[in-house]
């Protein structure tokens, strides 16, 4: 997974452990094009507004049901990791890490408004460009944000 990456543990406790949002995203990417079990895979993750860690979750910004993801959290981290579909219908991977941050309730509330803006990315991409790891999105980004 690169450079970096350490695994310590398998529960994620160990201060050891070292993962980057991309190392998270490339293993994603990998699992959902090559694992022959990711059905059953995606199927296990929790689904927003729906059930599981996600069920109170992205209801009012239009992502009800279109995010499958896993959280995690620990004393001043927040994740989360999954999958969503654009309207094409092509998958996108994503991992969001917080770490240092106090504020449960508001790193919360970051994590689901990136989710947002990257579903809007997604949507002005998805026609045209690969929707996994590699690529630069800073310019999107940019776009993205200006709009709101």
């Amino acid at each position: 997974l690169g450079e970096g990456f350490r695994f310590v543990d398998g529960s994620g406790l160990s201060r050891e452990n070292r993962v980057s949002a991309r190392q998270t995203t490339t293993l994603l990417t990998h699992a959902y094009r090559t694992f022959e079990q990711a059905p059953e895979f995606l199927s296990m993750l929790p689904i927003s507004a729906v059930d599981g860690t996600l069920r109170r979750r992205m209801a009012r910004e239009g992502l009800a049901g279109r995010i499958r993801a896993k959280t995690g959290s620990i004393s001043g981290v927040d994740t989360l990791a999954g999958y969503f579909m654009a309207a094409s219908g092509e998958p996108f991977a994503f991992a969001i890490l917080i770490n240092d941050s106090p504020s449960r309730p508001r790193n919360i509330a970051v994590i689901d408004r990136i989710v947002q803006e990257l579903t809007v990315m997604a949507e002005e991409r998805s026609a045209r460009t690969s929707p996994f790891p590699g690529e630069d999105y800073p310019h999107t980004l940019r776009r993205a944000a200006a709009r709101r």
